[in-house]
């Protein structure tokens, strides 16, 4: 048995997808998966925008699928997290962008 049919066995049930506001960051037009992980059409921060964008379209979906059961999705930003991500910081963000960003850390 697969998990998602042992989460409606156990209904009142939720599913919680972690996601980001970076998604705001992802190239306007959404996914285009000809250049998904082309690294000269899209940098580190718009791919991670739009994995993050994926992370809700795919909760969204889901909770419409399961909109007739008692099993909720929810989406949550969990904050600003310490990645590798921002390893490139002082060319991108500045001196001052980059202090801030390590502050949240």
């Amino acid at each position: 048995m697969g998990l998602l049919p042992r989460i409606k066995e156990s209904q009142p049930s939720r599913i919680v997808v972690l996601s980001s506001l970076a998604h705001e960051f992802h190239p306007k037009g959404g996914i285009d998966f000809e250049t998904i992980n082309d690294e000269n059409v899209t940098s580190n921060f718009q791919r991670y925008g739009r994995s993050k964008l994926a992370n809700l379209l795919f909760a969204k979906a889901l909770a419409r699928r399961l909109k007739d059961e008692r099993v909720y999705v929810n989406i949550a930003h969990p904050g600003y997290v310490a990645t590798e991500l921002n390893r490139q910081g002082e060319t991108k963000f500045g001196k001052l962008g980059t202090r801030m960003l390590d502050t949240l850390t």
